[in-house]
């Protein structure tokens, strides 16, 4: 064996420089993110950066970036080991005739000893890095965006997912409003709550209508399922509606709350994302504090998937057949990420590019206002409301 190959098998596994120390070098380098102009969105926006120009179907080829975990201290430690190894093959060369310093020859631990610091009591890195101050997510890139709009959040509305015993999704929901409106209705008493169902209905999922002095709740069934059938009639009778309006549920055996959360403002945008040498359609909807029912409005049948190695959920009947839409969790934002041209892949490259932003910074590089809250116009009362006895 060679001296050559002697320091081949004696290199070290480095890993690759992880992706915010690599953007880094490379913004320092090209002006795009670090000097005072373009340190903030905000400056961005005022010196042009963030208001994309490109044309329709133009951008960077979308790809996979390197694993975001690499160790600084192994990658130091491994140049420290790549240099010993050179000192020693130098010396070996040269036949030992000039003594390799003390400090040259001496090595560094490949990996440090175990750490005795106690675990951090610190929330987990989520998969888009948002927090509460960077609660919204942009590409890092300024892709051509078809549009984006911002809906306001709405005073007393909330939304509620239900899993049946069967395993389907059912929604439901509460709107603030004036004097409730049962015109059309077939009403029937189930246990303490009256229902009601639009006599002409033949939806393919039945909506039902509980009847409440003021504002509007209504529960959408899962697609084909019967007028009715035995496990609504169940949810129905452990329903109670007490003078305040407030909804309260002892949920049946099987049943249990996917989620739940009052109606706040979201983020909307639809971006061309670049895929080798063309760009495809994908829309992103953000709600910080927001709830996964809001994101289905109407309702969805969601099945369990993981997404970016974190649970989330897919449409597992979707309207469209070709339609992929994913929703997820992370910090104190619900996303929602959807497309009929990209695969379940793609979108996963796509949301693992996004970087965290505040709202100013969404606003900014979209030239749009966030809307004041909606308030309703009546004084109608009492308004309905979700009790407590539906928090997960």
């Amino acid at each position: 064996m060679n001296v050559f190959d002697i320091i081949h098998a004696a290199r070290p596994k480095v890993d690759p420089m992880p992706l915010v120390d690599r953007r880094m070098i490379r913004e320092a380098l090209f002006g795009v993110g670090h000097d005072d102009n373009t340190r903030s969105f905000g400056a961005r926006s005022e010196s042009g950066a963030v208001v994309s120009t490109a044309p329709y179907g133009t951008g960077l080829q979308l790809r996979r970036d390197p694993s975001r975990v690499a160790s600084i201290s192994k990658m130091i430690a491994g140049f420290t080991a790549v240099a010993t190894v050179g000192a020693v093959a130098w010396w070996m060369l040269t036949g030992g005739d000039d003594a390799v310093p003390e400090a040259a020859v001496t090595t560094t631990p490949a990996t440090a000893p175990a750490s005795t610091t106690p675990p951090t009591t610190e929330p987990p890195f989520v998969r888009t890095g948002v927090s509460r101050s960077t609660p919204l997510v942009l590409p890092a890139s300024l892709l051509s965006v078809n549009g984006a709009s911002i809906a306001p959040a709405a005073y007393g509305s909330s939304t509620l997912l239900l899993t049946a015993p069967d395993g389907s999704t059912m929604w439901m929901a509460e709107f603030d409003g004036g004097p409730a409106n049962i015109e059309g209705l077939d009403i029937r008493q189930v246990g303490a709550v009256g229902v009601g169902v639009m006599e002409s209905s033949n939806a393919e999922a039945v909506t039902y209508q509980l009847l409440t002095p003021c504002g509007l709740v209504v529960l959408n069934d899962a697609p084909g399922a019967a007028l009715y059938r035995p496990e609504i009639v169940a949810l129905f009778e452990s329903m109670s509606l007490d003078g305040s309006a407030t909804i309260d549920v002892a949920l049946p055996a099987g049943f249990s709350v996917l989620d739940i959360g009052a109606a706040e403002a979201s983020f909307d945008a639809q971006f061309q994302v670049p895929v080798f040498t063309e760009t495809r359609a994908a829309r992103l909807v953000q709600i910080p504090d927001g709830s996964i029912s809001q994101l289905v409005f109407g309702g969805r049948q969601l099945a369990s998937t993981s997404f970016l190695n974190g649970p989330a959920f897919i449409d597992a009947i979707p309207t469209d057949p070709t339609m992929i839409s994913i929703y997820w969790q992370d910090g104190p934002t619900v996303f929602s990420a959807s497309s009929n041209e990209l695969t379940f892949e793609d979108l996963e490259s796509f949301v693992d590019s996004l970087e965290p932003t505040t709202p100013d910074g969404w606003t900014q590089r979209f030239d749009t206002q966030l809307p004041d809250a909606v308030a309703p116009a009546s004084t109608c009362a009492p308004q309905p409301n979700f009790g407590t006895t539906l928090n997960p």
